[in-house]
C-alpha cells in the first residue's frame, strides 16, 4: 500500500485504490462504520455515538456509559482468556474435545474454554482491579444475598461469543454431563450471557467474525443453529457458516448476513 500526503493509497497488485477508511473496510472486511471505529480505536480517539437509543442523554451520560462499554469488553476479554488458559487444567474439558474431534487451531480460532468449579474467575476480575459494578453488568459474576460475589459459569465448555470488531461481548457455557445427569440434577445443558449493555442477541452472529476474515467475497452465508453446528464444518473447511445464537432469526441479523454475502 502507498499512501500520499493527502492518505490516498493504491494496491500495485490489484490496482485499489482510496482514502485509508476505504483500505481499512477492503483489508478487514469491515463495513464503513466499523472501519472507522476500528481506526478510532487504533488512534484512541472516542467517537461519539449514533445509537437511536442515544436520544435525550447528555454527554456525561454518554461518556460514563461508553466507560463501562470499555470497561466490560475488557472483562470479557480477561475472562475468554481465563477460560481458555483452564482447559489444560481439565481432563473434562480435553475429552471432550477429543470427543467432538476438534483440532488445536480450532480451539484458538474461536477462543474455546472451559469454566472450573470455583470462583475463581471473580477473584481474578476483582484482583485485576475492576469494579464491581461492571463485573455484574457483564452476567459471568452474580451476588448472593448475603452481598457475596460468585462465578455464574461453573463446570461448563464456553463458547466466546464474538462481534464482527473481534470484541467479547457475551459467552455460552455448555455443561458436559449426560442428559440423564443433567435432568437428574435438574441444570439445563446451556447457560448463556444476558443481554447487556454490549449484547444484544439479536443483533449479531455466532461466528461472523471468522467467517468474515476466511471468506473476502462471500456470496453466500449458511445460518445454522448452535455454537458446534458452527465450529465442526468450519474445520472441514466450510467457512461461510454462522449461527443466529439461539433466536429466531432478526432483521438485525438479517442486515449482516446482507451486508457480508
Amino acid at each position: 500500500d502507498h499512501r500520499d500526503g493527502e492518505g490516498l493509497g493504491r494496491c500495485f497488485g490489484c490496482g485499489e485504490g482510496g482514502n485509508v477508511i476505504r483500505f481499512i473496510m477492503k483489508a478487514e472486511n469491515l463495513g464503513f462504520q466499523e472501519a472507522v471505529q476500528f481506526l478510532a480505536d487504533r488512534a484512541k480517539i472516542e467517537l461519539p455515538s449514533v445509537d437511536f437509543q442515544d436520544a435525550g442523554m447528555t454527554q456525561d451520560e454518554l461518556k460514563l456509559r461508553d466507560f463501562h462499554k470499555k470497561e466490560m469488553y475488557e472483562i470479557n476479554r480477561e475472562a475468554g482468556r481465563f477460560f481458555y488458559n483452564n482447559i489444560e487444567k481439565s481432563e473434562k474439558a480435553k475429552d471432550y474435545i477429543k470427543k467432538r474431534q476438534l483440532e488445536k487451531s480450532t480451539v484458538i480460532r474461536f477462543g474455546l474454554g472451559f469454566a472450573p468449579s470455583d470462583n475463581s474467575l471473580t477473584k481474578l476480575l476483582l484482583d485485576k482491579g475492576f469494579k464491581e459494578e461492571d463485573i455484574l453488568a457483564t452476567g459471568l459474576v452474580g451476588k448472593n444475598d448475603r452481598g457475596i460475589l460468585y462465578d455464574k459459569f461453573k463446570d461448563r465448555f464456553m463458547f466466546p461469543i464474538f462481534d464482527i470488531m473481534d470484541r467479547v461481548i457475551g459467552f455460552g457455557g455448555r455443561a458436559l454431563e449426560s442428559h440423564e445427569e443433567l435432568k437428574r440434577l435438574g441444570i439445563p445443558k446451556y447457560v448463556n450471557s444476558p443481554e447487556n449493555l454490549i449484547y444484544s442477541k439479536g443483533k449479531h452472529l455466532y461466528g461472523l467474525n471468522v467467517a468474515k476474515k476466511a471468506n473476502n467475497k462471500m456470496k453466500r452465508i449458511l445460518v445454522v443453529e448452535g455454537y458446534m453446528d458452527v465450529i465442526s464444518p468450519n474445520q472441514a473447511g466450510v467457512t461461510n457458516i454462522v449461527a443466529s445464537l439461539g433466536t429466531a432469526l432478526t432483521e438485525s441479523q438479517g442486515r449482516l448476513i446482507r451486508k457480508y454475502a
